[in-house]
């Protein structure tokens, strides 16, 4: 039987956080503790839209870790 994981950001919402900034700081403070590598022209505000470059740039990042950890291969 294969193992079910709890999504630990389940029941994160906006309204638990005080101003956007608060929110994209502590998700800086996620993707840095995941090592997600951001590039040198990266400014926290310019997550603020939630979209854009920089948001897939980390979606893209965040998906290849994870890829990479069930040994995913495309056929």
């Amino acid at each position: 039987m294969k193992e079910v994981i709890k999504n630990p950001y389940a029941d994160v919402r906006f309204s638990h956080f005080s101003s956007s900034e608060e929110a994209i700081e502590l998700l800086i403070k996620e993707l840095q503790r995941f090592k997600v590598h951001l590039p040198e022209s990266f400014h926290p505000r310019m997550l603020l839209p939630g979209y854009g470059e920089f948001v897939c740039f980390i979606v893209n990042d965040l998906t290849n870790r994870e890829l990479i950890r069930r040994k995913f291969t495309f056929n």
